[in-house]
């Protein structure tokens, strides 16, 4: 009607389902948790720039101070993972880290208790995935934390980061040719050969319990250099 649009409700029992659920989820930002998360996720998203606070508050329909006060608590999560908010004057906030894995760790701890870091593959792949995985260790607990880790590095390549440290105190228990099957349908899914990094924080969910397949070896390096 005259350049603008209306919302026209049919079915209010509908609306308010609607409403209680995905829209709550994704526009209720009352939670300081929540809020804190979604900074945190515009921070990633905009690495290579500086995040505006006012253009942060607008977004989230809060305050400056709240923004201010949101910030304070974050830096105080992030600090455990050493993890930095930096602040310059006139430009905005950034985040830095001292690893460049740990924006993997703090998008599957911290953005990713709020947010859907939505699976890109289709059921045929999904299928094949959880065989593979099964195929090492059969725990669903694993399949699910592996699978989490392969959409935190695909959402983290949408805003080209990329992990090319080696994550400090890792220790492979698997040999390459037990996961060599697995490792290659992920690089499929991803859309590249996975870094060093990549695959150390997809796969560790299968290096941190004594598994049938286990190499003697790794496990021996392992526990030696522990």
């Amino acid at each position: 009607n005259q350049a603008k649009f209306y919302l026209v409700i049919n079915n209010y029992s509908a609306m308010a389902k609607l409403q209680t659920n995905f829209l709550k989820k994704d526009l209720d930002f009352n939670d300081p948790s929540k809020r804190q998360a979604t900074i945190l996720k515009e921070l990633l998203q905009q690495k290579t720039d500086y995040v505006i606070l006012d253009d942060l508050a607008e977004s989230l329909a809060v305050s400056r101070g709240t923004i201010n006060k949101d910030l304070k608590a974050l830096k105080q999560h992030l600090a455990f993972y050493h993890v930095d908010i930096e602040t310059k004057t006139n430009r905005g906030i950034h985040l830095s880290v001292q690893h460049d894995y740990v924006y993997a760790v703090i998008t599957r701890t911290l953005v990713g208790k709020y947010y859907e870091l939505e699976a890109t593959w289709d059921n045929a792949t999904d299928a094949k995935l959880i065989d593979l995985i099964q195929q090492i260790d059969h725990s669903s607990d694993t399949v699910t934390r592996v699978k989490r880790n392969v959409a935190v590095i695909n959402w983290l390549r949408k805003y080209d980061i990329r992990i090319n440290d080696d994550i400090q105190n890792y220790h492979p228990l698997l040999s390459d040719e037990t996961t060599e099957a697995l490792r290659n349908l992920i690089t499929e899914i991803v859309g590249s050969s996975l870094s060093t990094g990549e695959w150390q924080f997809i796969s560790y969910p299968l290096n941190v319990k004594k598994l049938p397949k286990d190499d003697r070896h790794l496990v021996r390096v392992a526990l030696d250099d522990v």
